[in-house]
């Protein structure tokens, strides 16, 4: 397989990964000032959507520690990561499950219990 097919393919995964991660993002962010009606949800969106997008742009950090060594590149398969993350996208979205990292141990919120006066 062509060099040049393979960062392709891993650019357009990540793009892709990235883009539905910011739907969940803008969800965990905004969710409070659209339900308060704090925000209408188009102003919402478009604050979350410029704010995250400023955001990567101030730090690179975590590019930073990935190439500092942490992964050794010439031990990974690089096609077989991209197998397995976008079988893994596939496996969550049938099974209604949390793609989003921040969303995996979240928990449902406790049922409201009334209270006599």
């Amino acid at each position: 397989m062509d060099l040049s097919l393979i960062v392709v393919v891993v650019i357009l995964t990540a793009l892709a990964f990235d883009f539905t991660n910011g739907f969940h993002d803008t969800a965990n962010a905004m969710a409070t000032s659209i339900a308060t009606k704090a925000l209408k949800p188009r102003t919402a969106v478009i604050i979350a959507g410029v704010l995250n997008l400023i955001g990567a742009f101030l730090s690179v950090e975590v590019a930073k520690t990935i190439s500092s060594g942490l992964v050794d590149d010439t031990k990974t398969i690089i096609v077989a990561l991209v197998l397995v993350g976008l079988a893994a996208g596939i496996y969550a979205a049938l099974r209604r499950r949390p793609i989003n990292a921040d969303n995996v141990n979240d928990v449902p919120a406790p049922k409201p219990v009334a209270v006599a006066a």
